[in-house]
């Protein structure tokens, strides 16, 4: 890494005085200046990004509810819906359904105690495990 130093003769400074100090500050600013850099990318054109398969679906739920103003908050929260969903997703799978036997079961048998109800249907699909999912 090299650096470059700006060298100012003292006899510059005395010369010019104030003149001489309001031009090195605006050339040190002006040294100092930032680099332009590409538009950064809106969290909400990320997320469609992210979205792989599903982007046409999102779309289709921002195009709905952009057509008619008073649709406004529908569109600016589903906006926030979008970019947001980042990192959740959901589980499938052969053993996550045959767990939600279990609720299946549950909701036609009143009469059995969930406990029991759970050990049949462990006995009948083997423990479940949510990192087998």
């Amino acid at each position: 890494m090299s650096y470059h130093y700006l060298y100012i003769p003292a006899s510059f400074l005395r010369r010019k005085g104030r003149v001489g100090i309001f031009t090195l500050l605006l050339l040190l600013v002006s040294a100092c200046s930032v680099r332009q850099t590409a538009p950064a990318v809106s969290p909400l054109e990320e997320a469609l990004a992210q979205a792989g398969s599903n982007r046409a679906e999102l779309e289709k739920v921002l195009r709905r509810y952009s057509l008619r103003p008073e649709d406004s908050l529908k569109y600016r929260a589903a906006c926030f819906l979008i970019e947001n969903m980042s990192g959740y997703g959901g589980y499938e799978g052969s053993q996550l359904d045959d767990y939600l036997i279990y609720y299946k079961l549950l909701a036609e048998t009143r009469g059995i105690e969930p406990a029991v109800l759970a050990d049949s249907v462990t006995r009948m699909y083997g423990e479940f495990r949510p990192d087998s999912l």
